[in-house]
């Protein structure tokens, strides 16, 4: 499925064991990649990276490691429900 990325689209990362998770910005589109601007560090140097590692949807582990900053902010408030419904059965 692909992921509608254009220049302005804010991006999470979830990193790898040498980077650290980060949102960043699309900053150029060519064919077939994106280019990052990461958020922090701060004066980090943009990266490419092919489209095909973008995912529709987070999912919480690295097999869905680049997707839209919505698509992150969805699955996080999802995890936010489940825990207060948990929570709320506890308090009975």
């Amino acid at each position: 499925m692909d992921v509608n990325v254009k220049v302005g689209t804010r991006m999470y990362n979830a990193g790898d064991t040498a980077n650290p998770c980060h949102f960043g910005t699309v900053t150029a589109v060519r064919a077939g990649e994106i280019q990052i601007t990461a958020d922090y560090p701060v004066g980090a140097k943009p990266y490419w990276i092919p489209l095909c590692m973008v995912s529709p949807a987070y999912e919480g582990h690295h097999g869905t490691r680049i997707v839209t900053k919505m698509a992150y902010q969805a699955y996080r408030q999802a995890q936010l429900e489940q825990m207060q419904a948990r929570l709320a059965k506890r308090e009975v």
